[in-house]
């Protein structure tokens, strides 16, 4: 009696297994499986099969899988999009100003240029301007109208910085000319 049985779909992959003692105990119950097209198998074979890396062959012999080849084009596209993704990331995190980290979430952005419009009218009629400012790490700091147009200009350098490595990085995808090339662009801390 096999220890291993196994069940495969119609490109010879293996769905599933069965072992004698934890699946099956009497061959009434074997019965059942080899009813639902559960076919014996070595422990070699089942071995072979668990490893992902081999598909049952015309002969009912385990043969390698044929690799996936995705064509470079497609890797690029892939890569570019993992680029959007962390440039969207780093873009809404956090940035420096007078060595204090502020948030660059959307709603933060939102209010970052509420209250650098506000400073900036403040400024230009003269008419007094402080805000007490939540940082990211929830404590406070008071800025008077330069330091809010400050942190604004801050927070448009921090964007497009991020904004240029990104292009930078995607220059260097579509220059590219292997899928290793591809897989050793990343972004830097």
């Amino acid at each position: 009696m096999n220890n291993y049985y196994a069940k495969f779909n119609e490109n010879g992959e293996r769905e599933t297994s069965i072992v004698f003692s934890v699946h099956y105990a009497t061959e009434e119950e074997l019965q059942l499986y080899l009813d639902q097209g559960f076919e014996p198998i070595t422990d070699n074979e089942q071995s072979e099969y668990a490893s992902g890396k081999y598909i049952r062959g015309e002969n009912g012999k385990p043969v390698e899988k044929t690799p996936v080849v995705v064509p470079l084009e497609r890797l690029k596209e892939i890569k570019k999009n993992q680029i959007n993704v962390e440039r969207n990331t780093r873009e809404q995190s956090v940035f420096l100003f007078r060595g204090k980290a502020y948030d660059a979430n959307k709603d933060s952005v939102q209010r970052t240029s509420i209250a650098a419009q506000n400073a900036l009218v403040a400024k230009v009629t003269g008419a007094p301007f402080a805000v007490n400012w939540t940082l990211a790490d929830n404590t406070a700091v008071t800025l008077d109208a330069d330091g809010m147009l400050g942190v604004s200009q801050a927070l448009a350098t921090h964007s497009a910085t991020v904004h240029g490595i990104a292009r930078e990085l995607k220059v260097l995808v579509d220059a590219a000319e292997t899928p290793e090339e591809l897989e050793s662009i990343a972004w830097t801390e």
